[in-house]
């Protein structure tokens, strides 16, 4: 099912690029491994294998129904870290979402926090790489690109690590306060 989605994904314009993996648990210290996008799709609990290969999949059984048959757990599963953006403007006094778009590979068309995938870096495993600095930048980039604030016009507030099993995605939800 893996391979076959190397084939069907790009025709939906969608691009395995790299991500992060949760190995394990999520807690502190995370445990992160290098993966493609199209590992998590393969292990989406929502997805239907049989969608794409007919013939070796039973019909409309999700991997989250396939997962016992295969005796597969769900920590087992491709678990991409995301930033989960929780927008804070007038000062915390109000909070913001998004309509996300209906094309998007994960939780289209519904009202939402904004978040991002920050991508793997292959310095992280050398000695001294700043991962706060990276995450960092990787914030400011994307409020530079969502929301066209520049990092003078907005603070970071309190982070939360979430373990989201309905969806299959850990991520960190990160308060960004703005008096704009």
């Amino acid at each position: 099912y893996r391979a076959a989605l190397d084939v069907e994904l790009p025709k939906l314009g969608q691009y395995n690029g790299d991500v992060m993996v949760v190995k394990g648990n999520v807690q502190i210290p995370l445990t992160l491994f290098k993966a493609g996008f199209f590992d998590f799709k393969a292990t989406e609990l929502i997805s239907v294998p049989a969608n794409v290969l007919p013939d070796l999949y039973p019909q409309s059984k999700t991997v989250r129904e396939l997962l016992p048959e295969y005796g597969l757990e769900i920590n087992q599963l491709a678990r991409y870290l995301g930033f989960g953006f929780i927008m804070l403007p007038s000062n915390g006094q109000e909070i913001s979402f998004v309509q996300r778009a209906k094309d998007l590979g994960i939780a289209p068309d519904c009202m939402a926090i904004s978040g991002c995938t920050p991508p793997f870096h292959e310095d992280f495993f050398k000695k001294g790489f700043d991962f706060q600095q990276y995450f960092e930048d990787v914030i400011k980039k994307e409020m530079r690109e969502e929301y066209k604030l520049l990092p003078h016009e907005f603070t970071l507030g309190k982070s939360y690590l979430v373990d989201d099993r309905g969806s299959n995605n850990p991520f960190v939800a990160i308060e960004i306060i703005t008096p704009l």
